[in-house]
């Protein structure tokens, strides 16, 4: 979990916390799965 928070793209560190924040219980898929979505600064 803790690379993913330290992850050199700061769009997905972000994307990582924002899922973590959200969570009573700390779920590391959720946060993995989070951490993976394409952002929607980065379109093609």
């Amino acid at each position: 979990m803790l690379e993913l928070l330290r992850d050199p793209d700061p769009h997905r560190a972000r994307r990582a916390m924002e899922a973590m924040t959200k969570m009573v219980k700390i779920d590391i898929a959720t946060i993995e799965r989070a951490a993976g979505e394409a952002s929607p600064l980065t379109t093609a």
